[in-house]
């Protein structure tokens, strides 16, 4: 479990650890990321890890709830679901840490990660859809976790190099084309 405060200290601390774990990502496989690691590279003693988090896992779990929410929250304020703004969110959040996305694809949490962001997708397609009166709700969760299937698989599979050398941007394009060809979007 990791812990939550106001408090600018514990803030700070908590940053300091979160970027030492994301950074040791990038390095070694997560399973191998010590509370030791962590505490050398944050340059903090183990009692201040030990009041913000349990075990190093909590640090994954909070990062992926952090990135879950500013998704959530950068995306609810567009209720008819722009394509355009959707997949400029996702990149934003993606590339703010790439480097660690394609640590994690390669890793054995890369299926979870690709799963919590596909769920937050289908939601957030779900919510776009319940906008849109032409769809009957079966119609509306099928296509939602159609599209954000497609879309997590997506992001997942270019991290990988599974897309070849094709860039990102032809990758959402074509993916654009897809989802705009439903009719659903513009």
């Amino acid at each position: 479990m990791y812990r939550t405060s106001a408090d600018r200290r514990f803030q700070k601390n908590q940053a300091l650890i979160r970027r030492a774990f994301l950074d040791l990502a990038k390095e070694k496989d997560f399973q191998k990321i010590t509370v030791a690691d962590i505490t050398r590279r944050a340059n903090i003693n183990r009692m201040t890890f030990y009041s913000h988090y349990d075990t190093v896992d909590d640090i994954f779990t909070e990062f992926v709830d952090g990135m879950e929410q500013e998704l959530r929250s950068g995306l609810s304020q567009d209720p008819d679901m722009s394509l355009d703004r959707f997949f400029h969110q996702m990149n934003e959040l993606m590339f703010r840490e790439e480097e660690f996305f394609r640590a994690t694809a390669n890793s054995d949490r890369g299926s979870m990660l690709r799963n919590r962001f596909r769920h937050v997708i289908k939601e957030l397609f779900r919510t776009a859809y319940e906008a849109k009166t032409t769809l009957s709700t079966e119609q509306q969760t099928i296509r939602a976790d159609l599209n954000s299937a497609m879309i997590a698989y997506a992001y997942f599979d270019w991290l990988l190099g599974k897309m070849g050398s094709a860039s990102l941007d032809t990758v959402l394009g074509e993916l654009k084309t897809m989802l705009r060809s439903q009719g659903d979007f513009s």
